[in-house]
Parts: structure tokens; C-alpha cells; sequence
């Protein structure tokens, strides 16, 4: 595996544009280097990671992996193909979300998931 240059990540962005620009495609969700690379060989056009498949295939649960993990297996999926990857990133390892909203402590990330924040106290 090498590291994408500079020029092919730029070369990347330009096509999962142009493939969003061109209308509906299909974009699987590969969880390690292995499905990363077959769903290539397969003629997919960009891929999608997955945060359950990637910490289920490090034997923990969504949302248990560490940030440092979290990027690593990044790092090892755009390296993998030549594809663009789009990053399942969770909520950003964020505590609270940008622009307010109630904070949620750590391993209390799944318990709103889904679910509107419709709280009266937040101005419009």
C-alpha cells in the first residue's frame, strides 16, 4: 500500500464529484482492505466506509473504536484502491455538536441516533 500523493487525492475529490454531478451510483461499504479491494476488482466506482463493519471486524461495537483506530483504518482505506473514499466518521468524535445541541457523554453516542433533537429551550 502506498499513500495517495497530493495530486491524487485532488485526482479523487474531482471524481466522486463528477460521480455525484452525473446522478445516482451505487457506493458499497467496504470494512477492511480486503472488501476494500474486491469491491475495486468489482468495478465500483468510489467506495463508502462503514463504522460498524470496521469496529466489528476489530471486535468491538459501533462507536467503540478510538479516534487514533478510527484514522489509522482510514489512512489504510484510501491507500488500499485508487477509489475515492467516502469516511463513515461517526459524529466526528464530536461531545457536543457544532452550532449547540445537547452534549452526550462518552458511550452515550448511539442513544439519540436517528432521533431529532427537538428541544424547546434552543432559539430558533
Amino acid at each position: 500500500m502506498t499513500t495517495p500523493t497530493p495530486a491524487q487525492i485532488q485526482a479523487r475529490r474531482a471524481t466522486f464529484r463528477q460521480l455525484h454531478a452525473s446522478g445516482c451510483f451505487a457506493i458499497p461499504n467496504p470494512w477492511d482492505l480486503g472488501s476494500a479491494r474486491y469491491l475495486a476488482h468489482l468495478g465500483f466506482k468510489a467506495l463508502a466506509s462503514t463504522s460498524s463493519g470496521c469496529a466489528w471486524a476489530h471486535g468491538t461495537f459501533d462507536g467503540g473504536m478510538a479516534l487514533d483506530a478510527v484514522l489509522a483504518h482510514l489512512r489504510d482505506m484510501v491507500a488500499a484502491t485508487d477509489l475515492p473514499i467516502n469516511a463513515d466518521f461517526e459524529n466526528g468524535f464530536a461531545r457536543q455538536p457544532a452550532g449547540g445541541g445537547a452534549p452526550r457523554a462518552p458511550g452515550d453516542r448511539h442513544r439519540h441516533r436517528g432521533r431529532v433533537d427537538r428541544r424547546l429551550d434552543r432559539p430558533a
